[in-house]
């Protein structure tokens, strides 16, 4: 078995200062296990973002 390579999601300043304002804890909980599925294989995960969206949010890197 090949071992899996796992990537990096590096939030921006934006989103660090928003997330916290988040008052349902749930939502908040969501985000994160979502933020955690895409550290792998995030190139199979949803669509890819529309060109005006590139770059926004959020950066996956290889770790």
């Amino acid at each position: 078995m090949e071992p899996v390579e796992e990537y990096q999601v590096i939030l921006t300043t934006q989103v660090r200062k928003l997330f916290p304002q988040i008052k349902d804890t749930r939502e908040q909980q969501l985000l994160l296990s979502r933020i955690e599925k895409l550290k792998h294989d995030p190139d199979k995960q949803g669509k890819a973002l529309s060109a005006d969206l590139i770059g926004c949010g959020t950066g996956i890197l290889p770790v």
